[in-house]
């Protein structure tokens, strides 16, 4: 029973120590305030690199910056007070580009990951500039239009490699659809 009330004790003195020195801690520092929204210097830094764009550095465009950024917080501030962030058009709106970003992100990576293994050989140029002179397409050497020749079959192979991926992707998942409904309107 003594070490359960001296292990109370410790704890008590250790907390009111902490909120007692919890204001000397330094307080979060921050740079732009704009009602309840607050920005460190790192964070304006970051927002600065992206608005102004590897373009001059100097007072005119950072005041031109934060005047913006200014404008833009407050309208958004009066957007969510009025509550245009609850509306059912902003949902919409934001479930649309959600769904956007999401399948451009998943595209992008898997294009990628893909595309490292597309491999074009020479032996595949020669095949496809072979028929492109067969058909008449080209008249120009090899050598003036072997790059060319090279992405155009890199994309193809590319585009049939993501194509394979989603063809997976169908195959192991469960689709169910009424035709009927869907299309018979």
């Amino acid at each position: 029973m003594r070490k359960l009330v001296t292990i109370m004790v410790v704890f008590l003195i250790l907390v009111v120590v902490f909120y007692s020195l919890k204001g000397f801690l330094p307080k979060e520092q921050y740079v732009v305030k704009i009602n309840q929204f607050k920005m460190t210097d790192e964070e304006f830094e970051d927002y600065f690199a992206k608005m102004n764009a590897g373009r001059e550095d100097n007072s005119d465009i950072r005041s031109g910056v934060l005047d913006a950024l200014i404008s833009k917080k407050l309208i958004l501030q009066e957007a969510e007070k009025i509550g245009l962030h609850k509306s059912e058009e902003f949902l919409d709106s934001l479930q649309h580009y959600y769904e956007q970003l999401l399948f451009k992100l998943i595209v992008d990576l898997k294009s990628k990951e893909l595309s490292s293994l597309a491999l074009v050989t020479d032996a595949e140029v020669k095949e496809r500039y072979n028929k492109m002179q067969a058909e008449a397409l080209t008249d120009k050497p090899l050598d003036e239009v072997y790059s060319q020749i090279k992405w155009q079959v890199l994309r193809e192979k590319q585009t049939q490699a993501l194509n394979d991926w989603l063809k997976d992707v169908k195959e192991d998942s469960e689709i169910d659809i009424n035709y009927d409904a869907v299309l018979n309107k």
